[in-house]
């Protein structure tokens, strides 16, 4: 039969696991940073407390060793969840670790075989014992090896995690700093009592009050986390998140009293943190009180600081949990005064930028020049509210070649006295030579305003703006106001970019006479030559067939007659007017390709057999210079859709060039299936493609000629006695032929080494579905 003392200790045990599972199923509740660690750790420490409470109440030995086995689940997991809790509660990264959790249990796992398995090897336990101590049948053990290796893991675990609290405690504002202590003690004291039970000190000496000081050390460590409303709303790693904001920042709970507020809130509000804490935001800040009883969650908000009206940008977060209850919410206060300033001048600016579009708008829109002029003046006088004003056009020093006077009623005579006396005395004339603005607050009074015969208006102030171009001044544009000191900085700004606006616009309208000049010279030359072309279709390709007809005819007839010293003669003849008439053939087709007039007649292609009769050629070709020739083509390569003459003759070019520059050697025709870039180069896909590679085993190029090989009229042997024949033009019409069915030709190339000439040519055309 239990006595009082022993009851009472029974009842505390079992106290402490009512108030631990209490505890996990409110850590559990909260849905924020650590909570997961926490209900578990308060889970285990209420095993723990149980699992005692009934080794305590226990009479026999077996039952009395199966519950001091089954509270060791307790002992060995408890220092794991701690430490768990106190990285996730201190925001350290190693919380993210997934993997850490297993690595942590796997000395309490074999601390567990090694429990289980005492019987066998006594490492957990070297003997037990069961003792009668007052009430209470106990276990007396002595402590295994690997006992002690538990106990000092366990301690590593506690006292990692103090030292985490520890440094959190250390980094944390002086209101919190108090609440981050008492979490420290609370963990402290089990650690304490643990180590007094362990060295027997009385009156620890047989009865193991650890999980009682775990229970209260657990009340204790809610309360500081409750009371400093760190699990609730405020992040727990709040110095390196919002402690050296530049915004203020408020943060409420759900009954709006202010559960933290920042060094630059506390500056606004001209207050401290621990005076703040707890209490109602329209006590400490009456003005964001009043703005955030508005539903508004974004506005602005004016406040009084050191006797200055600043401006803040005002936003409301609203904080909740993950089963979506509110908790409080976040307010952020961002200064925008200097923001607002800077808004006020680029208005001023646009105005500017405004004003000087429809300037540029009057300056391009008048058919004459005299009629853009009057329409600037226009612009420019509402604008700034001024008169109308004038402007002189120079040619040459100060020749004025266009003017529009104020006055428009002046004779031709009279306006040009007037506008000489202006330039040589007035306010223009100083503006010229001064090239500056000039500006004349009171006219009345300022010797460089000259007053006109007859002025049918008041000039009260005057403003004469130079108008430059590089290192000559174009003109000079001036303006009026009746009243005196009329014209601020805002106009002076404004009329010298109105100034340069029309010093462009001059120059634009001197560029675009030039361009039209040289575009009319340019068609005329166009003109020309498609004049010229026509021609020479008619007056060379007519007799050039006559030739070759008559030449062929004669080699004919004298095959028949038997008078073979003339057959070569005739040969060269029909071999020359042939080269002509292909020399004729290729300018007409580049002259039609530069002209657009170039059209493609598609259909299918059988590849295979396209290339079959190009072997045929190619054969004939090459064997005039003492080549071979060979194909690498497969027979079901497929179709394409393209102008089959077009691509017949690009690769006749291509074959004729090879055999040319080639003797004795081989040429090689290969035709495979490959990709070509997209035409548009940001889509970065590829389309199908057919790749005619002409491979040939001559005298080859360098880089230079490479790079030139496609240019008009050139060839790789530019020597003068020039080897070889042709004029250079047959690679750079198979490049555009190539261009205009959706392809491109390449050529790579060493001196000595022979060439490659790649026709990349797509199974569709450009615009062909």
């Amino acid at each position: 039969m239990l006595n009082q003392p022993e009851t009472l200790i029974i009842l505390a045990l079992l106290s402490v696991t009512v108030l631990t599972a209490s505890l996990a199923a409110w850590a559990m509740h909260q849905r924020t940073r650590g909570n997961v660690a926490f209900m578990l750790l308060m889970l285990s420490l209420g095993w723990w407390a149980c699992a005692y409470a009934q080794e305590l109440a226990s009479s026999d030995f077996a039952t009395t060793l199966l519950w001091g086995r089954l509270q060791h689940l307790s002992s060995t997991t408890a220092p794991v969840f701690w430490l768990l809790f106190a990285l996730s509660y201190s925001g350290h990264p190693a919380a993210q670790n997934s993997r850490l959790p297993l690595l942590l249990f796997i000395v309490p796992l074999l601390s567990q075989i090694m429990l289980w398995t005492n019987a066998w090897h006594g490492f957990f336990w070297s003997s037990v014992d069961f003792v009668r101590v007052g009430s209470f049948d106990l276990l007396e053990v002595t402590r295994g090896p690997w006992f002690w290796v538990h106990l000092i893991y366990s301690y590593h675990l506690l006292a990692g995690g103090m030292l985490l609290l520890l440094n959190m405690s250390w980094r944390a504002p002086l209101p919190y700093r108090k609440y981050a202590r008492f979490i420290l003690v609370a963990t402290l004291l089990p650690t304490l009592g643990n180590l007094l039970y362990l060295a027997e000190v009385p009156p620890f000496g047989f009865i193991d009050l650890t999980p009682v000081i775990f229970g209260l050390s657990a009340l204790l460590l809610a309360w500081a986390s409750y009371r400093s409303r760190l699990f609730a709303i405020v992040p727990v790693a709040r110095y390196q998140s919002i402690e050296a904001m530049a915004d203020a920042l408020v943060v409420l709970d759900s009954e709006g009293l202010i559960a933290d507020l920042n060094p630059a809130g506390q500056r606004l509000f001209a207050t401290n943190l621990d005076s703040a804490l707890g209490r109602p935001l329209n006590v400490i800040a009456p003005t964001l009180a009043t703005a955030l009883a508005h539903d508004e969650d974004n506005q602005e908000l004016c406040v009084a600081v050191a006797g200055q009206t600043r401006i803040y940008d005002l936003h409301r977060d609203q904080l909740r949990n993950g089963r979506g209850s509110a908790l409080g919410c976040l307010v952020v206060l961002r200064d925008i005064t200097q923001r607002k300033a800077t808004e006020e001048r680029l208005r001023a600016q646009k105005e500017l930028f405004g004003g000087l579009v429809a300037v540029a708008q009057a300056a391009s829109s008048a058919p004459t020049l005299n009629e853009t002029l009057r329409g600037i003046l226009d612009v420019v006088g509402r604008l700034t509210g001024t008169q109308p004003g004038s402007i002189f056009l120079f040619a040459e020093a100060t020749t004025v070649v266009q003017s529009v006077l104020m006055r428009n009623e002046l004779r031709p005579a009279a306006a040009r006295a007037i506008i000489g006396h202006v330039l040589d005395d007035g306010l223009a004339g100083w503006s010229v030579r001064q090239r500056e603005v000039a500006v004349a607050d009171e006219a009345a009074n300022d010797s460089r305003w000259v007053t006109l015969p007859d002025q049918p208006y008041a000039v009260g102030s005057a403003m004469s703006v130079p108008i430059i171009a590089g290192t000559r001044v174009l003109g000079v544009l001036t303006l009026t106001h009746e009243q005196p000191y009329y014209f601020q900085t805002e106009h002076v700004t404004l009329m010298r970019a109105v100034a340069g606006q029309i010093a462009l616009a001059l120059r634009n309208a001197q560029m675009y006479e030039t361009q039209r000049q040289l575009a009319e010279q340019a068609e005329a030359a166009s003109r020309a030559k498609s004049t010229f072309l026509a021609a020479m279709s008619h007056e060379l390709r007519t007799p050039l067939n006559t030739i070759i007809g008559y030449s062929e005819m004669l080699g004919e007839q004298v095959v028949a007659r038997g008078v073979d010293d003339l057959g070569r003669p005739l040969g060269q003849i029909s071999l020359a007017g042939r080269q002509l008439l292909d020399l004729v053939n290729n300018l007409l087709d580049l002259s039609r390709l530069e002209a657009g007039q170039a059209r493609l007649h598609l259909g299918p292609v059988d590849i295979a057999t396209l290339a079959f009769n190009l072997a045929s050629t190619a054969r004939y070709m090459a064997g005039e210079q003492g080549n071979s020739f060979h194909l690498e083509c497969d027979d079901d390569i497929g179709i394409v859709v393209t102008d089959l003459g077009k691509l017949r003759q690009i690769m006749l070019h291509l074959i004729s060039n090879a055999c040319k520059f080639t003797q004795g050697g081989m040429i090689t025709l290969r035709v495979a299936r490959g990709t070509m870039p997209c035409a548009d180069e940001a889509c970065g896909s590829h389309n199908q493609c057919i790749l005619f590679t002409i491979r040939d085993t001559g005298i080859g190029m360098d880089a230079a000629q490479v790079a030139a090989v496609f240019t008009d009229f050139t060839q790789a042997d530019g020597s003068r006695t020039r080897r070889y024949g042709g004029v250079g033009l047959g690679l750079t019409l198979s490049r555009q032929l190539a261009q205009l069915l959706g392809g491109r030709i390449t050529a790579e190339s060493e001196p000595g080494s022979g060439s490659n000439f790649t026709l990349c040519l797509p199974v569709r055309p450009p615009g062909e579905e």
